[in-house]
């Protein structure tokens, strides 16, 4: 079963002459780097001159291990692509919707950007969890739960990724490294020197 409704909010490309926004893949993690499998997604209000919803496509396990070029398969087939952007305009909006596992938790993501058009690339965005759980429907961010922003993010070119991993929930430190949250280690009881007796 779903465990409800959650959604990108894309508001900004990276060119200003751009006409549509394009991703090849989105991976979701939940704690300790357990990948998450999306039940289902759309772009509703979108759409492209094939009349192809391709908002599933963003989630369709394309591989995220692309900290070089070549390293992943990135194909006009396999991508997201939402060409009702504004014909020259640098800002605007595109909804990704999609539905999770029950108990599924995003503790992080990794974006990849397509294998062609740098205008296309969005670098600024908004991660929402919403109370209804219609993908269809254009959401109505402004009641819904704001999970995540990225303004003006860098990109690496095509088919990589947004650099590290983009968080939801503060990472855990690693074993060796104390937690800030937690507080200091009590010191060790005094012991009282044995005197020998009279």
């Amino acid at each position: 079963e779903p465990t409800g409704m959650y959604y990108f909010r894309f508001t900004k490309i990276q060119g200003a002459q751009g006409n549509a926004v394009q991703l090849q893949e989105v991976a979701l993690y939940d704690y300790d780097d357990v990948p998450i499998a999306v039940i289902s997604a759309a772009n509703p209000g979108g759409g492209n001159t094939d009349g192809v919803d391709t908002g599933p496509k963003l989630f369709d396990g394309d591989s995220v291990a692309c900290e070089t070029n070549g390293a992943c398969t990135c194909t006009n087939a396999g991508k997201f692509i939402d060409e009702m952007w504004a014909d020259g305009a640098q800002t605007g909006q595109s909804f990704v919707t999609f539905t999770l596992p029950e108990g599924s938790n995003i503790v992080s993501y990794r974006m990849i950007t397509a294998g062609s058009s740098t205008k296309r690339r969005p670098v600024s965005w908004e991660l929402y969890k919403s109370a209804i759980n219609n993908i269809g429907t254009v959401p109505s961010y402004t009641s819904d739960a704001l999970l995540h922003a990225v303004e003006d993010a860098q990109t690496f070119g095509h088919c990589r990724n947004y650099a590290d991993p983009f968080y939801v929930v503060s990472p855990s430190p690693p074993p060796s490294m104390p937690n800030p949250l937690s507080p200091p280690p009590l010191p060790p009881p005094s012991l009282a020197p044995v005197h020998p007796g009279c």
